[in-house]
């Protein structure tokens, strides 16, 4: 398990910071199979219907349905792929995208055994397609194939462009972890936090100094008769609120069980952003890189934009360019 803690001077400065972002558009198509049994052993093997043609990210694609399956040794599968259905025949031109097909039940979710995702991939008139297949029996035999027929859900991610940008701004200062666990240590907290079933103690000059959001919050709230503050928090769970308390005393993410770590992560992330706490935002940023490859590079990338995470958002920039360079040689 690696444990991460940072400390910086009390000073501060100012700097230029430089940003690459990646331009991203999503969109989903969701296709209908009527009468399935009629179509089984319509087409023959190899053979496919397509969808109605969508755009995403302007370019056009498409869904085509294989209910023989690919070739013979998927001739047992029902199979899909999407497929690139632009009219440019240079191949040349790649799209770098991400996409996802999903069987869903009537209320429109995706069922988890018969979902697929791929991770970044490039497709051109060369390579237009990337496919996935479920065995035909399970599907048969499950309460998800109603009424003869089913539905499936394709989202697709685009990579659009690539930018750069500078710019010239503050650089977030920390305070010494030997100051702040000095304040942490100190007693007589001013503040009680409600989450959940449970309550923290807090001073306020903590929390309002870490956090704008606290600030407003606590200057909002009358203090009761003994001079304490009470606040309560809604949509956060206990343990994610007692790790953003830790990282206000000690300026460092807390341990953490390595199985828990990268959905705490993504979990303080949102929290960080919901209180524009800057410095955990910048800690979780780190943390998730630990945990980004080609198969999480977009979903991380999406997160990042999400949350206003820059420091994570560059990283995924960067690996998709290792990606893309990669590709083309």
């Amino acid at each position: 398990m690696a444990v991460r803690s940072s400390s910086t001077g009390a000073s501060s400065s100012s700097g230029c910071a430089s940003t690459i972002s990646a331009e991203t558009e999503t969109g989903y198509h969701v296709l209908t199979i009527e009468g399935y049994s009629q179509t089984k052993g319509l087409l023959g093997v190899g053979n496919s219907v397509k969808s109605g043609t969508f755009t995403v990210g302007g370019h056009t694609w498409c869904i085509r349905y294989y209910p023989d399956g690919f070739d013979d040794e998927t001739a047992d599968w029902i199979c899909f792929d999407l497929f690139l259905d632009d009219k440019d025949d240079d191949p040349n031109n790649i799209v770098k995208m991400k996409h996802s097909f999903s069987l869903i039940d009537k209320a429109g979710d995706a069922v988890p055994p018969y979902t697929s995702s791929s991770g970044v991939c490039s497709l051109s008139r060369t390579t237009p397609s990337w496919g996935y297949h479920w065995l035909t029996p399970e599907l048969e035999s499950s309460p998800h194939l109603e009424d003869d027929g089913f539905r499936i859900r394709c989202d697709v991610t685009v990579i659009k462009a690539i930018r750069a940008k500078t710019t010239h701004t503050p650089l977030l200062v920390e305070k010494k972890l030997d100051v702040a666990h000095q304040v942490m240590m100190k007693p007589g907290g001013d503040v009680v936090v409600e989450v959940g079933d449970m309550q923290f103690t807090a001073h306020r000059s903590m929390l309002a100094d870490q956090s704008p959001v606290f600030r407003e919050m606590l200057s909002l709230q009358a203090a009761d008769h003994a001079g304490v503050v009470h606040l309560r928090i809604d949509n956060m769970e206990a343990k994610v609120f007692e790790a953003l308390l830790h990282f206000v005393y000690a300026g460092a993410m807390p341990e953490m069980d390595e199985d828990d770590e990268m959905e705490m992560a993504r979990l303080l992330l949102a929290a960080a952003d919901r209180y524009d706490m800057q410095g955990l935002k910048m800690a979780c940023g780190d943390m998730l890189q630990d945990y980004m490859n080609e198969s999480t590079v977009v979903d991380m990338l999406v997160l990042a934009d999400k949350h206003g995470c820059h420091g994570l958002h560059e990283a995924c920039v960067k690996l998709l360019v290792e990606i893309s360079e990669r590709d083309f040689e």
